[in-house]
């Protein structure tokens, strides 16, 4: 074995607290060689060998649960983080000779590349220490900004609070197929993106990187989580949420540089999680507070707001006022006495990302347990955010009413459902997250079925609000994984979104293409794993 590839415990807890089991698992790192690796890792567990590529083991996607071939050895290639890359200035670089963790930025083409080992957080970094610190990727925003890594961010397909998917950034990526690294580009690139590693591992990417503004603002609004409240508040704030970002230069519709980046919203019961780790922390401590003020407020949810501009924070938050409330300031109709401004944005992303954390990686108590949530991105139409955001969180409260009904009247079923999600409207996520745990089978599996035709209706609603005209069913921010949910609420292809149609044919085209090593973890109808 190469003395750089370093085992691992191939047993450890994914970060939605799911216990994984693999054969064996190997550190990458640095300028290890992934081919070397790869054939002296064939060589001691066997040709047959099958492969897990993993970033950080969060366990988006659930891609850890599945179940290997009877008699397989599953052994895992963990791209190991970078403690401190050094980036570099040049005119051009070749993608497929880049290290793990390498950054080289050319900005003569407006062009970053990073290894596959680099988070987001310094790719972004190194943009605001070389290039200035307006510049930055678009779409590198996630929540797990901290920790997630460029690779692993282009295999699952991630979202932010900016509603892009990060791979729409990358121009190129370097890909070892279990055979070769090879350079991607064009539609063969957007064919490989949000496959999650069933086709190879990526080594390196290519991204595009823009300007913002260079003030960023971030505050906290008590809201009502009716529909209509919901609805207006969209409408009001949609004209700061288009951006265009094609000349370099990001803009708002209006061709302004200020623009809101991100909306965020939790209920108070999805908060409680958190609420109920107690005050020892400062997260916690500052929910609580929020908390407070949204009961004082006599609203039951919570909505995030951050965005930048090149001008005052101050004036920018007062151009958002609804016209004629300086005696009593409001954001559509909602009075500010109890939001808050965040003078540092980090506190706010703190909070924001650690209330979704501490309801997901929740711990239930049954014999048969189901975690998972609702993923389906819609674009909304600026020119009709507030009807079609109505029409949106109407479905969305019937599919979250009927599951809540379904749990209080059926005996043996422990269910709960937390709201929580995006509202950006250039992609309006809700994820309703459901959890389920029972100790009898039987109850568990007629759960299991309710719950999803629920979520299989509530797709298909969304489906049919965006044939209305003007909404796009973008996907789920977790591609793949996602999608093959989508796409199974509908009988057949011929009824499904045709854009996700195509985008799946195209995916399982290159997965099915792809070496055995890597797609035996493909799902259905990509592949023929088992979950």
């Amino acid at each position: 074995m190469p003395p750089e590839l370093k085992p691992l415990q191939p047993d450890f807890v994914d970060g939605e607290n799911n216990r994984v089991i693999l054969d064996a698992a190997y550190a990458l790192h640095g300028r290890i060689d992934l081919g070397e690796s790869v054939r002296a890792i064939l060589e001691r567990h066997g040709d047959s060998t099958l492969l897990l590529p993993m970033s950080a083991r969060s366990g988006g996607g659930g891609i850890f649960q599945v179940t290997p071939p009877t008699g397989s050895t599953v052994v895992g290639l963990s791209i190991e983080p970078s403690a401190s890359p050094s980036p570099t200035l040049a005119e051009d670089a070749d993608v497929t000779a880049l290290a793990l963790d390498d950054i080289v930025i050319c900005p003569a083409r407006d062009w970053i590349y990073a290894g596959a080992a680099v988070s987001l957080d310094q790719l972004n970094q190194a943009l605001a220490e070389l290039v200035g610190p307006g510049y930055r990727v678009l779409g590198a925003d996630l929540t797990s900004y901290a920790y997630a890594q460029v690779g692993a961010t282009f295999m699952t397909g991630g979202m932010g609070p900016q509603r892009r998917y990060f791979s729409d950034s990358v121009t190129a990526a370097a890909l070892y197929d279990g055979e070769r690294t090879r350079r991607l580009e064009g539609e063969e690139l957007a064919d490989h993106a949000a496959t999650y590693g069933w086709t190879g591992i990526v080594q390196a990417v290519c991204c595009r990187y823009s300007r913002l503004p260079s003030n960023e603002v971030a505050f906290v609004l008590p809201v009502d989580s009716e529909p209509g409240f919901l609805a207006a508040l969209l409408e009001r704030l949609a004209p700061w949420c288009f951006l265009d970002g094609s000349d370099g230069e990001v803009v708002n519709r209006q061709g302004d540089s200020d623009m809101i980046l991100g909306i965020e919203h939790v209920t108070l019961e999805s908060m409680e999680p958190m609420l109920a780790q107690g005050t020892d922390n400062t997260a916690s401590r500052r929910a609580a507070e929020l908390a407070a003020k949204c009961r004082a407020a006599g609203c039951d949810g919570l909505v995030f707001v951050n965005g930048c501009t090149e001008g005052d924070a101050d004036a920018f938050l007062m151009s958002l006022l609804d016209d004629g409330s300086e005696d009593c300031p409001t954001i559509a109709g909602i009075d500010l006495e109890h939001s808050e401004v965040f003078r540092d944005p980090e506190e706010m992303r703190a909070l924001r990302e650690g209330i979704p954390f501490a309801a997901r990686t929740q711990a239930p108590r049954g014999k048969y347990v189901f975690k998972g949530h609702t993923d389906a991105t819609v674009r909304l139409d600026p020119e009709h955010t507030g009807d079609q955001a109505l029409s949106l969180w109407r479905i969305n409260r019937e599919y979250v009413e009927s599951l809540a009904a379904y749990f209080e009247n059926t005996p043996g079923v422990d269910g709960q459902v937390l709201v929580y999600g995006h509202m950006n409207p250039w992609g309006v996520d809700p994820h309703n997250r459901l959890t389920l745990a029972s100790n009898s089978r039987d109850a568990f599996d007629h759960a299991m079925a309710f719950a999803r035709e629920c979520t299989h209706q509530y797709y298909r609603g969304l489906d049919r609000l965006c044939r209305q005209g003007g909404a796009w069913l973008v996907g789920g921010e977790k591609g793949a994984c996602s999608e093959r949910e989508i796409l199974a609420a509908f009988d057949s292809q011929s009824t499904a979104p045709a854009a996700l149609v195509r985008k799946f044919e195209r995916q399982r085209r290159v997965i099915r293409a792809a070496r055995r090593q890597f797609n035996w973890r493909a799902l259905p109808p990509y592949g023929d794993a088992c979950a």
